[in-house]
């Protein structure tokens, strides 16, 4: 389970780790949004979480603290990309620069890429806002949990090297 602000290379970091692991990866913005940016209901939602996690193995990136419950139960490892927030935001403007427009992989059919100033003030209060909670939930994952704080890229690079 990979979680972090927007922009800190959540996607990135899990195709890297498929092509080490081979396992499959969910993008949770692929169940959580519908066509036009519109948010699936939290119920149908957690459905569709449920049904990708009781495989047995796989590679879940994304935020989205509703389901935080639902994927660290039965995740293993929990990879938290903790990243400076202008390093974030430079990656943000770069990706919109490259997909403006279109529909990244990453992302549910119908939602292209475009600048949309409730999503930067987002990234603005990350570190006051969603950070808070995914380091609770880190202080309280299961003991099964292997947790990796990672805060910057050497780090996720260092990470792939040990693997």
């Amino acid at each position: 389970m990979i979680v972090g602000c927007s922009g800190a290379g959540k996607s990135t970091l899990a195709g890297r780790l498929a092509k080490h692991t081979k396992l499959p990866v969910t993008h949770l913005d692929q169940i959580f949004w519908t066509s036009g940016w519109v948010n699936r209901p939290r119920e149908e939602t957690r459905r569709l979480i449920s049904e990708v996690i009781q495989g047995d193995r796989w590679i879940f990136e994304g935020n989205h603290s509703s389901s935080f419950d639902l994927r660290i139960a039965r995740a293993d490892t929990v990879i938290f990309l903790d990243f400076p927030v202008p390093l974030c935001l430079f990656r943000i403007a770069k990706r919109v620069m490259t997909h403006f427009g279109r529909v990244r992989p990453d992302m549910a059919e119908g939602c292209p890429e475009g600048i949309d100033w409730e999503f930067l003030r987002w990234i603005i209060g990350y570190r006051s806002n969603l950070r808070p909670e995914i380091l609770e939930m880190l202080d309280k994952a299961p003991p099964h949990v292997t947790v990796h704080h990672l805060t910057g890229p050497a780090a996720v690079d260092a990470f792939i090297a040990s693997l």
